[in-house]
C-alpha cells in the first residue's frame, strides 16, 4: 500500500510543495507510516531527475535537494508501504520503467505471480497495459488485466515522456475501508492539475472508481470509466 502524488502543469510547479504533502501523507496519513521507501520522476523541457531512497520520505535528508526554487511541469512522487509478504528492497520501489513510461501503483494485485526481475505485482500490472494505441485502448487494456485477477487497488500514475502525458486511474474493488484509503483526489485549472490519495483540501474533487483521466501541460484532455 501507498501514499502518492502526480502532477503536469504548463508553467510549472514547485516539486517542494507536491513532496511536502507527500511526506505529510506518509508519516501521518491514512494507515501510516509509509515507511518502506520511495521514490520521484520529475522532469522539464531542460531535464529529468529519477531518485529512489529505501529510507521513509519523511525522514530522507536527500528530500532537501528539492527546493522551492526547483520548478518542473511532469511528475510523480510515492511513498511505500510494502504489502504483506512483499519485499523491501530499492528493487521494488516505484516508479517502474517500460518503453518510456514511468508507472507508480497504489494496491495489491493479490493473485499476481511476480514473475519478473522485481518480484513486483505492480510491474506485472505495467506490464500488461504499457504498450497501449490511445487512451481508449490503455482503459480495455485494465479491464481486461482487472477481470483476469484479484486485487484491492489498481491505482495509478503514469508518465508517457514522448506525449509529456499523465495518466491517472483510480480503481479498487469497492469496500467501506477501500473507498477511504484508495480514492484519489485532483485538483485542476487552466494550468495545472495536481492529484494526491488523500485530499489536500475542499478545492479537490474525488474521482469515481474506475476512472481513467489522460492531461497534457495541465489540461485533462481524455476521460473515460474502465469498469
Amino acid at each position: 500500500m501507498c501514499r502518492m502524488a502526480g502532477f503536469s502543469s504548463s508553467d510549472g510547479l514547485r516539486i517542494a510543495r507536491i513532496i511536502d504533502f507527500t511526506k505529510h501523507m506518509a508519516n501521518y496519513g491514512m494507515e501510516s507510516p509509509h515507511n518502506d521507501g520511495w521514490g520521484i520522476i520529475a522532469m522539464n523541457d531542460e531535464e529529468k531527475i529519477i531518485f529512489k531512497s529505501i529510507k521513509p520520505i519523511y525522514k530522507d535528508s536527500k528530500v532537501n535537494l528539492f527546493s522551492d526554487n526547483t520548478i518542473y511541469t511532469l511528475g510523480i512522487v510515492h511513498a511505500r508501504l510494502a504489502s504483506a509478504g512483499l519485499p523491501k528492497t530499492t528493487l521494488q520501489l516505484h516508479p517502474f520503467y517500460i518503453d518510456g513510461k514511468y508507472f507508480a501503483h497504489n494496491g495489491t494485485i493479490k493473485s499476481a505471480k511476480r514473475e519478473n526481475i522485481y518480484s513486483s505485482d505492480t510491474y506485472e500490472y505495467f506490464e500488461n497495459i504499457a504498450l497501449f494505441k490511445d487512451t481508449f485502448d490503455l482503459g480495455q487494456k485494465i479491464k481486461d488485466y482487472a477481470q483476469k485477477n484479484e486485487y484491492s487497488g489498481m491505482n495509478f500514475l503514469m508518465i508517457d515522456e514522448i506525449e509529456k502525458a499523465l495518466y491517472v486511474c483510480c480503481l479498487y474493488t469497492d469496500s467501506e475501508r477501500n473507498r477511504e484509503y484508495f480514492t484519489l483526489h485532483y485538483y485542476n485549472d487552466d494550468a495545472d492539475f495536481i492529484v494526491y490519495s488523500e485530499k489536500f483540501s475542499n478545492d479537490y474533487k474525488s474521482m469515481e472508481n474506475g476512472e481513467l483521466i489522460k492531461v497534457v501541460a495541465g489540461k485533462i484532455v481524455d476521460r473515460l470509466i474502465v469498469l
